[in-house]
């Protein structure tokens, strides 16, 4: 009686990947591919091009909130730089403290190209950290443009500074996803709320709308 074989759930690096993988040598086209159907090649192609450009920009993101959040000590305490970090000149130095201080997540394994899906999951993660990694440097290299100026080495107090515009580029993304949901579903004024739980006061204040401005905001509660 003959038993059948059950395929390995993972496989192997390829000799090619596993050069790629730990010789820091992968292609963003290699390593990020859209996933659904594409009528053409210049539709992926596109497709792409947008998620590419997303996450060097969450990788910008993570490098703005690093600079923004980085304590240094200040009369026996500590305090925030708001837009500077000591680390030494060299690119590499500053690559490392940011790959080393940067909190969540710029990509995760589900986030790489559908080739690896299948990889062991010491070797997905190895990529993914390729991965993050080369898109820290992306946007670095944008950020450090001499065109935008918007991050710099100062010399004369061996920090690296970045522009305050960038420092406000979060709070002016969260100020126009705000804007444009309130543009989509109404202003909410929740002001009357302050220290009352929510599932109280809702069902209580939609009747008169006390919950909205008296400018006409009323008239949308449902």
């Amino acid at each position: 009686m003959s038993h059948s074989r059950r395929p390995r759930k993972y496989r192997d690096l390829t000799p090619e990947e596993f050069s790629k993988t730990y010789r820091l040598n992968y292609g963003f086209d290699e390593l990020f591919e859209p996933r659904g159907k594409f009528h053409t090649d210049k539709e992926k192609q596109a497709a792409f091009e947008l998620q590419l450009t997303n996450l060097i920009r969450t990788a910008r993101m993570s490098i703005i909130g690093v600079f923004k959040e980085t304590r240094e000590p200040y009369r026996k305490a500590t305090r925030r730089t708001d837009n500077y970090v000591s680390v030494r000149e060299d690119f590499e130095a500053l690559l490392m403290f940011l790959q080393s201080t940067i909190r969540n997540p710029i990509i995760r394994c589900r986030d790489l190209s559908a080739r690896f899906d299948r990889v062991w999951p010491e070797d997905r993660e190895a990529i993914r950290k390729v991965a993050v990694e080369q898109l820290i440097v992306a946007a670095l290299l944008q950020l450090c443009d001499p065109a935008n100026h918007d991050l710099w080495y100062d010399e004369r107090r061996s920090i690296w500074q970045m522009s305050q515009s960038c420092i406000d580029e979060p709070r002016l993304l969260r100020k126009q996803t705000r804007d444009t949901a309130n543009a989509v579903k109404g202003f909410y004024d929740s002001r009357t709320y302050h220290g009352r739980n929510g599932r109280q006061a809702r069902p209580r204040d939609r009747g008169n709308g006390n919950a909205y401005r008296s400018t006409g905001f009323a008239s949308q509660v449902h």
